[in-house]
């Protein structure tokens, strides 16, 4: 219901439910519903969520002016509260239609690096419950798919974390001509950064990798930049203006028709690997507060 994503009461309704909806508004955001098994957490659902979405708004404007590291603790404290409203009432009652509208609330957004088992072991305990209730529901059917293909990317996250798995050896040329492979840099830890000099994200990011470099660069730490651009001179220019003052920068002038992509599995940048003196994955996709972390464990603890 509603005419746009700002003002929609979201509804999962099956056979025979027959629901009192009231609503004005003002009130909108936070209707009082009743009628069926699952409105009651559907109530409760709108209210934490709405209250939710008003602090966030209020956050955004940040007028204490908070400090960016500030505005984030405080954002991860306001989400991880619906997060553990959610993963409660995930746990209380599995077979909840409205179940299929929290589901959302405990994927990870941003990668498994902080997202434990135990939510996997959750998802699917759920799924089984909605499919043993509506067994010839599309929707449940449709939600298995997707919580299978969770499971797929979560147990490849947890091989790439092993330090088990070789990561591909890549031989290409740095902008010389000159040729370098990323297996020559065994016995060090080495950040595999995928960029391009179009890369608004990227070029975003080079700083906070810039710095790391300089911080553990004399650790054992260095950094294999493997650039998407098509333009030579494109990429030297950008090498040179965000000084990326590490020796191992390479690119096949390829683009998107690099091999290195299918070969690492991924389809956008900046993409990263961080490998271990082995060559072995341990992380994957780490980027600022998150990388800075994962080296502050290995050279510092």
């Amino acid at each position: 219901m509603g005419e746009t994503t700002e003002k929609v009461i979201p509804l999962t309704l099956v056979p025979n439910d027959k629901v009192n909806i009231e609503a004005s508004s003002a009130t909108f955001k936070t209707p009082t519903v009743t009628g069926t098994d699952w409105s009651a957490l559907m109530t409760e659902y709108m209210k934490i969520y709405n209250e939710f979405d008003k602090q966030n708004t209020l956050l955004k404007l940040n007028p204490e002016n908070l400090s960016k590291e500030e505005v984030n603790a405080k954002y991860q404290e306001l989400s991880g509260a619906v997060d553990d409203f959610v993963l409660e009432k995930l746990d209380a009652d599995p077979s909840n239609p409205f179940n299929v509208i929290l589901i959302p609330s405990a994927i990870p957004s941003q990668g498994f690096n902080d997202w434990p088992a135990e939510n996997l072991t959750r998802l699917k305990r759920v799924e089984q419950s909605l499919m043993d209730r509506f067994p010839e529901s599309k929707y449940v059917e449709n939600l298995g798919f997707q919580i299978y293909q969770i499971e797929q990317e979560f147990n490849k996250h947890q091989t790439y974390n092993s330090g088990t798995l070789p990561a591909p050896d890549i031989e290409m040329v740095n902008p010389n001509g000159e040729i370098m492979r990323l297996s020559d840099l065994r016995g060090q830890y080495v950040l595999v950064d995928f960029w391009a000099s179009w890369c608004g994200p990227c070029r975003r990011e080079n700083p906070n990798v810039v710095r790391l470099y300089n911080k553990y660069k004399n650790k054992g730490f260095t950094i294999f930049s493997v650039s998407l651009d098509e333009n030579p001179e494109a990429w030297k220019e950008a090498i040179a203006k965000d000084k990326l003052s590490w020796p191992n920068h390479v690119s096949d002038l390829k683009r998107w028709d690099s091999p290195v992509i299918q070969q690492y599995g991924f389809t956008g940048i900046p993409f990263t690997v961080l490998l271990n003196k082995e060559g072995n994955f341990i992380a994957v996709n780490l980027r600022g507060a998150a990388l800075e972390q994962k080296l502050k464990e290995l050279f510092e603890n």
